[in-house]
């Protein structure tokens, strides 16, 4: 979790400690990027990059959710989407390498000291790996489901 995202939460919520996160290790992170690569049926060596595009070639945007929205509210989006998430989701900052751990009810509550328009393109999913959710920079939300 970049630490200027911890101080703006910190600084809004006087009193409150931003809500427990864990960056996962590099040898998580191959893991989980592994993983991922098999429930997609790529190779298991593919790369960051590749599947990144990957994900983003076979996801369906979802043109009546956007992130910007006022009442935008990830819990509502995957009930909508049929997934059941786990009680701790993944949060992937760039291309599978810098990935977080989180509750999945802090990413609900909190939302808006995760994603920040204009300079984050995030995904979520959780250790099935069997859906990931993403939303870019201008809010757009997109997932793809295995």
């Amino acid at each position: 979790m970049e630490s200027f995202k911890i101080k703006h939460f910190e600084k809004e919520n006087p009193g409150l400690s931003f809500p427990w996160f864990r960056t996962l290790k590099e040898v998580e992170t191959l893991t989980i990027r592994q993983h991922l690569a098999g429930v997609l049926s790529l190779p298991t060596d593919v790369t960051p990059l590749v599947l990144t595009q990957c994900i983003a070639d076979r996801s369906v945007t979802h043109l009546g959710f956007n992130a910007e929205a006022d009442d935008f509210n990830i819990e509502v989006l995957l009930h909508r989407l049929e997934i059941t998430p786990a009680s701790t989701i993944y949060i992937n900052w760039y291309r599978f390498d810098r990935i977080d751990e989180m509750r999945f009810e802090d990413i609900t509550r909190y939302f808006d000291y995760l994603w920040y328009p204009g300079p984050d393109d995030i995904d979520f999913f959780d250790f099935t790996a069997s859906w990931v959710l993403s939303i870019d920079h201008d809010g757009r939300v997109s997932s793809v489901h295995v």
